[in-house]
């Protein structure tokens, strides 16, 4: 032995026992079977330690040509090699850890296993083969092999009428002595890779069926045995279809119930196991359906319970007896026949890619966000990308979509008003108006929640509005922005602010007739408009940069009442004294810019067509009558027209003076009488006189306008807000004469009033046909 252990390159004579086992163990796994019996002769190992090794380290898909000669390594006949090319490259553990290892796996020093014999190995090995690996071919090589012992060859004779059977339908021949100890692995390993449309039924019901009969004696193991065939049959289906599956479900005949029940839940799950969609598996599956349905005698059955199992995807979860869903029943089948019929439907939609039958399971079967997900897909790929405007396009897929739900099928999860917001989002999303306005009885948007809806509605305008660049609402994102808000227009609880936000839009529309900007080197823009969407601000805009704007006093009110709706000022309860506010407030703005362009005939217009009508349904409008009159009054132009509009100025401010303040204006009117002969200027009537004008005005903005405008257009914006009686307008006449000049302080309180009265005359409400105030 001494002399044998100096055999071998130096470095192998070095390893430790543990080492050269190691090794061995490494060579065999590796099928290197010439140094392996090197190394095996340099260890103290017997014959049953070495066929041992075999069994449980060389590789089954080893071609027995390999490792034949070398199974009784004893002999002659195996090749040895003493250089150990290939061991000297594999790096080997520490002699310790080669022990640990070789101890954990049982095979160290007494611990190592033994067959007992050559035959013994043929025997173990060629049924791991089959086995592990399920490739007979290389079993029937080992076992046919000139060195195989003649012993294994007996075979019983109880199974070869049944091998007989399957030689005939392969193209192998099958040698009935190796297959006396075959099992049902063996029988499937051999009949499924040959397995067609036009055998299986002969295969199933004359091989299969009969040696598991003749086989398996106890329930138990028929059971398994039976197991095994449907798992195969499942797989089969992976790779090849249903096609196998149709033919036995139609021609193969099965006496036995628990067995033909067993066999129909098979072909239940093959449906969900299928992977394909096409023409030809659906209308399989729909046969296979039909043939259950006949046989069983089943009816269309609500399913809902079924989709409360949670999915799992594998043959186990399918075939188990718990599985209510491919136990052969009326819901199962029900359930079954409604997914092939929505199959094609998605597929025509070009939902990509399409979901099979268990795909659909997976979604009627997932929560509300991935079913919403879902929708959203099948909608945008039915419509090729939300592209399609035509009203019969989204009205099949809203049509189908609520078939599926009502169906339990894809959108079960998802409410009915829910499903009508998805639409409403994807068709606002496109601007598909005129679909918009055929669906919405359908989509029945006022009975989704009025908090959702009002963020729909919100969202989707001001996506638009802040997109526009355009100035006019009939056209670009704002008139987009502007058809959103008519989608909602049944929507009663979005009134307010509907109502605001058209407001706004028609706040834009108004303004693009005025020459300004907000910040300087920007066009005027919507959102410019939204930012600073504020009544005051907007019109100090408008009067100190378009010098002809004080003209369009109409136009300037629309705009006004706009605003305050727009911006939430506008009390729609308290309409009339609110307008009254804003007439004062434009009017006043437009006076003092006549007045900065010495337009005097312009400021006494706008007094006698918009305040002095006002009067009588305005108790507070006296006195603003009064201050606005007497700075016209005061006014320091002395041209004969300017002089004589100034004088009819001052009488009107004198009729509608308070008392308190009533001797300061007939003090200046008296003044104003007694030298208006002269020609010379007044020195004590310049501009900076009067401070309360020129804190409302910017000089240096505003231009002399020397265009006329014509005032003869209708309010229609302040009129439509009010419920008024028959509009008609009024004229408004006063007297041009005055009471004689005489000192205020020889004026009593009688001769005060008389003055008024002499000056004003009557006066009737020319504004009532705005507001519907009714006239004295």
């Amino acid at each position: 032995m001494e002399e044998e252990e100096e055999i071998g390159p130096r470095w192998y004579r070095l390893l430790a026992k543990s080492q050269k086992t190691y090794l061995l163990l490494y060579l065999i796994t590796n099928a290197n079977l010439s140094e392996a019996k090197f190394v095996y002769g340099t260890l103290s190992l017997t014959l049953e330690n070495w066929l041992s090794l075999l069994v449980k380290f060389l590789p089954e898909t080893t071609e027995p040509d390999v490792y034949i000669p070398y199974i009784d390594v004893e002999n002659d006949q195996g090749e040895i090699c003493n250089t150990l090319d290939v061991a000297s490259t594999v790096k080997l553990p520490s002699d310790k850890l080669c022990q640990y290892r070789l101890r954990q796996m049982g095979l160290w020093e007494s611990s190592l296993p033994s067959i007992q014999n050559v035959p013994q190995f043929y025997s173990i090995f060629s049924r791991k083969i089959v086995e592990e690996t399920n490739q007979v071919q290389l079993a029937y090589l080992l076992m046919k092999s000139s060195q195989a012992p003649s012993e294994i060859r007996e075979w019983s004779s109880g199974r070869f009428e049944v091998f007989h059977r399957l030689s005939q339908f392969t193209s192998v021949p099958v040698d009935l002595d190796e297959m006396e100890k075959a099992s049902i692995r063996d029988v499937i390993s051999l009949s499924f890779p040959i397995l067609s449309v036009e055998n299986c039924v002969a295969i199933l019901s004359e091989v299969i069926f009969p040696f598991i009969l003749s086989t398996e004696s106890e329930s138990e193991g028929s059971q398994n045995s039976w197991s095994y065939v449907w798992e195969k049959l499942l797989q089969l289906v992976k790779t090849d279809g249903l096609e196998i599956l149709h033919e036995l479900i139609i021609h193969w005949i099965i006496e036995d119930t628990k067995l033909q029940l067993m066999f129909m839940k098979v072909a239940l799950s093959s449906l969900y196991i299928c992977n394909e969609t096409t023409s030809t598996s659906l209308s399989l599956g729909k046969r296979i359906l039909a043939s259950i349905q006949e046989k069983l005698r089943l009816t269309t059955t609500p399913y809902d319970n079924l989709l409360k199992v949670p999915v799992e995807n594998s043959i186990e979860f399918f075939l188990s007896n718990d599985n209510n869903l491919t136990n052969p029943t009326s819901e199962s089948v029900t359930l079954l026949s409604r997914i092939l019929d929505a199959i094609p439907i998605l597929e025509t939609a070009n939902v990509f890619p399409v979901p099979n039958v268990r795909a659909c399971l997976n979604i009627s079967n997932s929560d509300t966000a991935a079913q919403e997900s879902f929708l959203q897909k099948y909608i945008s790929s039915s419509l090729g990308e939300l592209k399609s405007t035509d009203y019969n396009d989204w009205n099949n897929v809203f049509s189908f979509t609520l078939s599926w739900k009502s169906q339990s099928l894809f959108f079960n999860k998802i409410e009915s008003n829910d499903i009508s917001l998805i639409f409403l989002k994807l068709l606002l999303s496109t601007s598909n108006f005129n679909v918009l306005e055929n669906m919405k009885d359908r989509l029945a948007l006022p009975g989704i929640h009025p908090d959702i809806l009002q963020d729909c509605m919100e969202s989707n305008f001001y996506k638009n509005f802040r997109a526009a660049s355009s100035m006019n609402k009939s056209r670009g994102k704002l008139n987009t922005a502007y058809k959103v808000l008519n989608v909602f227009s049944e929507c009663i609880s979005l009134t307010p602010t509907r109502r605001r936000l058209n407001s706004l839009i028609n706040t834009v529309d108004l303004i693009k007739q005025y020459h300004f900007l907000i910040e300087k080197g920007k066009p005027l823009s919507p959102t410019q408009i939204e930012e600073n969407l504020n009544p005051d601000k907007l019109l100090d805009f408008i009067i100190t940069q378009d010098d002809r704007s004080y003209q369009q006093v109409d136009d300037l009110m629309a705009l006004v009442i706009e605003t305050y709706k727009a911006c939430g000022k506008f009390e729609y309860t308290n309409a009339i004294t609110q307008l009254h506010q804003i007439t004062e407030q434009v009017v006043n703005r437009c006076v003092d810019a006549a007045l900065l362009k010495s337009d005097l005939i312009m400021a006494k217009q706008l007094v006698e067509d918009r305040l002095v009508t006002l009067a009588e349904s305005s108790v507070g409008m006296r006195k603003t009558i009064y201050k606005t009159c007497f700075r016209i009054g005061k006014t320091p132009l002395n041209d004969h027209l300017s002089r004589e509009i100034r004088l009819e100025m001052l009488q009107l401010a004198i009729a509608n003076a308070p008392k308190e303040e009533l001797n300061d204006v007939v003090n200046y009117w008296t003044e104003f009488e007694s030298n208006k002969e002269r020609n010379e200027t007044e020195s004590d009537l310049d501009v900076d006189a009067f401070p309360e004008l020129n804190e409302s005005i910017n000089y240096e903005e505003l231009q002399e306008n020397e265009d006329e405008y014509d005032f003869d257009k209708e309010w229609s914006l302040a009129a439509a807000e009010v419920d008024s009686p028959e509009k008609g307008d009024t004229d408004v006449n006063y007297n041009e004469s005055g009471p004689t000049t005489r000192s205020s302080r020889e004026l009593s309180h009688n001769e005060e009033e008389d003055i008024a009265k002499k000056v004003t005359e009557t006066f009737t409400s020319g504004l009532g046909w705005v507001l519907g105030v009714p006239q004295n």
